[in-house]
């Protein structure tokens, strides 16, 4: 075989593998694409959250006791999307805070993978708890700090089917400024979790 059509195999070999990269890479930024507009039309429809809302009356007294009687400050319910893809962003759809404190807007919040690993959690197991100063630096860990946040319990509401491929989960955030949250507490988190999952079931 000749010295030039050696060199010719070998520059039809590159152009084969540099065509096949470009046509993963854009497939992929496609799903990425694809994943994105699904999630905003999603996130959209979650911010009003109107059939969920107009049916929990009696838990949103049961929050309201919490945060006047424990050490339960904040009470988030959020959702995040989880697609062909690992899940990229979270949006609070609902906030409740003792006293003076401010609400900080968390709208398509971007997760890093210790967020992703907790939610995962959360989907596996119904709840997790954890102290911040015991976890590693992420950015829950930094959002925490900067609200002063020294403990936090996530529970899940619903996990919804939104095609073959992807779900949204909703969960909700009990969260201390004050230290560690009771095992008692946990237990209250707990039950009232119980009751936005069945209120959302019947939404």
């Amino acid at each position: 075989m000749s010295p030039e059509i050696i060199v010719a195999i070998i520059g039809l070999f590159g152009v084969l593998i540099t065509t096949f990269f470009s046509m993963a890479k854009t497939r992929k930024n496609n799903l990425r694409g694809s994943q994105l507009e699904k999630e905003l039309d999603l996130q959209r429809g979650a911010l009003s959250f109107n059939n969920f809302l107009t049916n929990w009356g009696v838990v949103y007294t049961e929050i309201d006791k919490l945060l006047h009687t424990t050490e339960i400050d904040r009470f988030l319910i959020l959702r995040a999307w989880n697609g062909t893809l690992t899940p990229k962003w979270t949006t609070a759809v609902y906030q409740m805070r003792r006293g003076s404190q401010e609400p900080v807007s968390y709208v398509h919040f971007e997760l890093d993978s210790d967020y992703v690993d907790k939610l995962r959690s959360v989907m596996m197991n119904g709840s997790i708890y954890f102290n911040v100063n015991e976890i590693e630096d992420s950015y829950t860990k930094q959002i925490y700090n900067m609200e002063n946040i020294k403990s936090s319990m996530w529970s899940l509401i619903s996990e919804e089917q939104v095609d073959v491929s992807s779900k949204a989960i909703t969960y909700c955030s009990f969260a201390s400024v004050k230290g560690p949250i009771s095992k008692s507490t946990q237990m209250k988190c707990k039950l009232i979790a119980n009751r936005l999952e069945e209120v959302a079931s019947k939404s």
